[in-house]
C-alpha cells in the first residue's frame, strides 16, 4: 500500500492525510512519521481489509482505490473459501455420524426381531 501512495489523478496520496483527524497533533501527516511508523500503518490497513475491523486511512486516489478494492475482494474469497471448508467438514461429519446411527439401528432392529437383549 506504500507503494501507490504517489499522487495520481486527484493530486492527493494517503501519505499526505493526517495522522490523526481530530487527534492532539493536527499538522503531522503520515509522511512525517517514521518508516517504521508507516510500514506498521500500511500492515494494520491492510489487515482490516480483510477483516471487520476499521482504520482512519482510507485511499484518496485511483490507485490506493484499485489496491482497496483487490484487497477488499482477496479478504471475500479467502474468508468464503475457510466458511466454505468448515462447512464440507461439518456436513461430512454429520453424513459420517448419520451413517453409524443407521447401522446400529439396523443391529438393534435385527437382535429385537430375533429377541435378543441389547
Amino acid at each position: 500500500f506504500i507503494s501507490v501512495s504517489a499522487p495520481s489523478d486527484t493530486g492527493h496520496a494517503w501519505i499526505d492525510s493526517l495522522v490523526s483527524p481530530s487527534g492532539s497533533s493536527p499538522d503531522l501527516a503520515f509522511a512525517d512519521c517514521s518508516g517504521l511508523f508507516q510500514y506498521l500503518s500500511a500492515l494494520h490497513w491492510s489487515m482490516t481489509q480483510m477483516t471487520p475491523a476499521s482504520m482512519q486511512v482510507v485511499p484518496t486516489n485511483t490507485p490506493e482505490r484499485v489496491v482497496n478494492l483487490i484487497c477488499v475482494l482477496a479478504g471475500c474469497i479467502f474468508f468464503s473459501s475457510i466458511v466454505s471448508s468448515l462447512s464440507t467438514k461439518m456436513m461430512q461429519y454429520r453424513m459420517s455420524e448419520s451413517s453409524k446411527q443407521a447401522k446400529e439401528d439396523t443391529v438393534r432392529a435385527y437382535l429385537s426381531d430375533r429377541g435378543i437383549s441389547s
